[in-house]
């Protein structure tokens, strides 16, 4: 005998509001709905195929985020871009991103750990335009906010997150390449996946951009008295390193003193570290008010070794 009919389960309402949710974002975030432009509600319940409660409930959360704003009797619309604010956003941000990338390391579970290695291996086979490292940047960054355990520091993330990439896509045309700032999160996404070594030397530099703590990173190297950096030259800088040294340099510079050792002579040091405009910035810093000492004969070493 035929079973009648049953009814369907009714589907998760708070499924489908994250789903609108997160669509709708998105299309925010991307300016895909340009700052200003009103929000159509009965177009997004035909486009996502969902009732006008999950549409109206992402918008709800939307607009506390500060991404649309509503007007009674008027209609919902995108919020302004204010790009000033990027800078207070990211200062913000650095500080909470690192908490969160700690905990995430700490707390990541057997999905997480899958989950990390695809976007490991997905940050390897990327190409290095700016949209698709953008929107792989904005995918690790939630990933990490997710695997922080902490809805309410996520939230905030998320939030924050949301600001600094409807700037970002604003502005995308005037970026320099993302490429080696997005395959930087490699080192965070292997803190999580436990496939990690504790770094050391330029490794440190990685790790903290990728945790957003490669402020304070800067500010500790400034506060050194005396920096030593030791066989300097022995190879040609990469854009990340020339750039860091800069950093580094342009925060000491007649403030502390930085003692530099090498075996090249100076005027080898501009081929060294390559960029033409970086290495007159850094050896503007570095050369002119220096005390210059050359030394020659045979190697300390190679003296004392001979005497033993």
């Amino acid at each position: 005998m035929q079973e009648p009919n049953r009814p369907q389960p009714l589907a998760d309402p708070s499924l489908l509001s994250d789903r609108a949710y997160a669509a709708l974002r998105d299309r925010l975030v991307t300016l895909e709905i340009a700052p200003g432009a009103p929000i159509d509600e009965d177009a997004l319940t035909r486009e996502l195929g969902v009732g006008r409660t999950p549409v109206r409930e992402a918008v709800r959360r939307l607009a506390l985020e500060g991404l649309v704003l509503v007007y009674p009797r008027r209609g919902t619309f995108a919020s302004a871009i204010n790009i000033t604010s990027l800078s207070d956003i990211t200062d913000v941000r650095a500080v909470l991103e690192a908490h969160a990338a700690a905990r995430a390391a700490s707390l990541a579970d057997e999905a997480d750990v899958a989950e990390a290695r695809a976007l490991v291996a997905e940050l390897g086979s990327l190409e290095a335009a700016q949209r698709p490292m953008m929107e792989l940047d904005a995918r690790i960054h939630r990933f990490v906010h997710r695997c922080c355990r902490n809805p309410y520091l996520a939230q905030d993330l998320d939030r924050y997150l949301n600001m600094s990439l409807r700037i970002w896509h604003l502005t995308s045309d005037r970026l320099p390449p993302l490429a080696d700032r997005v395959r930087d999160h490699r080192d965070l996404l292997e803190a999580i996946t436990g496939e990690f070594t504790e770094p050391s030397g330029e490794d440190a530099w990685a790790i903290a951009r990728a945790d957003g703590s490669y402020g304070k990173l800067l500010t500790r190297f400034a506060r050194i008295a005396v920096l030593v950096l030791d066989d300097w030259g022995l190879a040609k800088l990469t854009d990340r390193e020339r750039r860091d040294l800069l950093e580094i340099l342009e925060d000491r510079c007649s403030i502390t003193s930085t003692i530099i050792s090498s075996q090249l002579p100076q005027g080898s040091w501009h081929d060294i570290i390559g960029d033409p405009t970086i290495a007159d910035a850094v050896l503007d810093r570095v050369i002119h008010n220096a005390h210059t000492i050359p030394l020659s004969g045979e190697s300390m070493r190679k003296t004392q070794l001979k005497k033993m």
